[in-house]
């Protein structure tokens, strides 16, 4: 079976992902995405100089959030592919948001 996952905002599932096999020149697209963050990434109010994995999957996942939010549906699907690529037990985005507030929470299987 398949990877997926899906983002959830408060609650509400607004997107599902479906892992599919990614060519060749996508995953090096992927490799130079990780080599840009190696320079930083603005997560919330702070920048951070040498992200982690971790990190780096937190700012694409935003990214990814804003793109829902503009129904930019291949970049959605390139951003969701370097997720799953790079984290095969996510299984849910979780947003929570009030406000201009909100709470990410990256959900893997055990």
């Amino acid at each position: 079976m398949p990877n997926s996952f899906v983002v959830t905002l408060n609650n509400q599932i607004v997107y599902t992902y479906k892992d599919v096999p990614v060519p060749a020149r996508l995953r090096r697209y992927f490799d130079e995405m990780d080599q840009h963050m190696e320079s930083g990434v603005q997560l919330g109010d702070a920048f951070v100089k040498q992200p982690s994995n971790f990190q780096r999957q937190q700012y694409v996942a935003m990214d990814l959030m804003h793109r829902i939010e503009k129904k930019d549906s291949q970049t959605i699907e390139v951003l969701s592919a370097y997720l799953m690529r790079r984290n095969k037990a996510l299984i849910e985005i979780n947003i929570i948001s009030k406000d201009d507030m909100f709470n990410m929470k990256l959900i893997t299987k055990v």
